[in-house]
């Protein structure tokens, strides 16, 4: 199986660093975006298997960088994963139905929480792939 390659944007330096670290600890490749605008370009730019990103990020909020990926024309169906720590403040119905996100993780999460959502959410669109 070849590597996955993630897009991460986290405006945090502190959390972008243990996420990645233990992405990359698995055997995944990790791309990092502070904001979410530069989220937007760097995934335009190249292919990702999995999109995790913080929903408060200047630029653009991680609600927003999904929804725009959404309605695009590159990559559109990528895993979404979502992180807040207002996780609970969300409309559920919306993740699901109109932003189609994999998995939406409240702050604190472990890294073990993150490294299983990415692996489910990427195993989840081989197998719908695959059918």
């Amino acid at each position: 199986m070849s590597k996955l390659h993630i897009l991460l944007a986290e405006d945090n330096p502190a959390l972008q660093n243990v996420i990645r670290f233990n992405l990359l600890s698995v055997g995944m490749e990790v791309q990092v975006a502070s904001r979410g605008d530069d989220a937007l370009r760097l995934f335009n730019s190249m292919h990702f298997d999995c999109l995790i990103c913080d929903h408060q990020m200047p630029g653009m909020s991680g609600a927003d960088l999904i929804r725009t990926i959404r309605q695009g024309s590159h990559n559109r169906d990528v895993p979404t994963i979502l992180c807040s720590s207002r996780v609970l403040d969300f409309d559920k119905s919306e993740l699901k139905d109109e932003l189609r996100v994999s998995a939406s993780l409240g702050k604190p999460f472990s890294v073990r929480q993150i490294v299983s959502s990415v692996l489910q959410a990427t195993r989840d669109t081989a197998e719908t792939v695959d059918a």
